[in-house]
């Protein structure tokens, strides 16, 4: 794997909505294949002389980040954007896990009702749908979790569903109790049923069960 790590400092003059504009392009690089993980946020202002944002983007290897500079969308977004609205940068490189795994690439659920299901995971979660498969014996929607790339295919499969209620399959992490807070206050506005906050050795979590029973807990990163 190939990371790089962008800080970026606005141009003098750049508005509120310019910032929004360069935001949409950026996040419209994220269609480009050889582009695997994005994530992109403005400074969070704890200390004075910091830069403005930050993008941390990761490819395959290098060679697959070189034809994503290359690629039409990218140079685009340089010319209309980038060159524009950015005054300064610093850019940091890295290749990781050479050799190694480099994470989860996906995780599969069986459920009854794909449909229900994707519009059940967009609601509680906000992951995106951006593929579906139908075929004689295959039927399932892959969803993206957009901030952080989180990928969850949801397959159709009664019995195996069935099969998997009351079972914490698929664990999504949050920082902070604050935040696993926000979730509630979220799941609780769309109706979403969920079980009362759990400590244990690795962190408080909430069970949330989905269309079919299975359990999606959230957990913090600390006990």
């Amino acid at each position: 794997m190939f990371r790089q790590v962008i800080a970026y400092r606005w141009r003098d003059g750049v508005t509120d909505e310019d910032k929004a504009a360069f935001r949409d392009s950026f996040n419209g690089l994220r269609a480009i294949p050889e582009l695997t993980s994005l994530r992109f946020a403005d400074d969070a202002r704890y200390f004075e002389g910091n830069f403005d944002v930050t993008a941390v983007m990761d490819f395959p290897d290098f060679a697959a980040a070189r034809r994503y500079v290359a690629d039409d969308r990218h140079q685009a977004y340089v010319r209309e954007f980038a060159s524009q609205m950015i005054g300064e940068r610093v850019v940091v490189q890295h290749d990781w896990a050479v050799g190694d795994l480099a994470g989860i690439h996906h995780i599969s659920l069986p459920v009854s009702n794909v449909a229900r299901s994707a519009d059940w995971y967009e609601t509680a979660f906000g992951l995106a749908k951006v593929d579906e498969v139908r075929e004689a014996n295959l039927h399932e929607i892959t969803m993206v979790h957009p901030e952080t790339g989180t990928t969850v295919v949801l397959r159709l499969d009664p019995p195996r569903a069935a099969a998997l209620a009351g079972f914490d399959v698929l664990t999504f992490a949050v920082g902070t109790l604050d935040d696993l807070h926000a979730i509630q206050v979220h799941l609780d506005a769309h109706a979403i049923a969920h079980g009362a906050p759990r400590a244990s050795g690795a962190g408080v979590h909430v069970n949330v069960p989905d269309p079919d029973g299975i359990l999606v807990r959230v957990s913090t990163l600390l006990p």
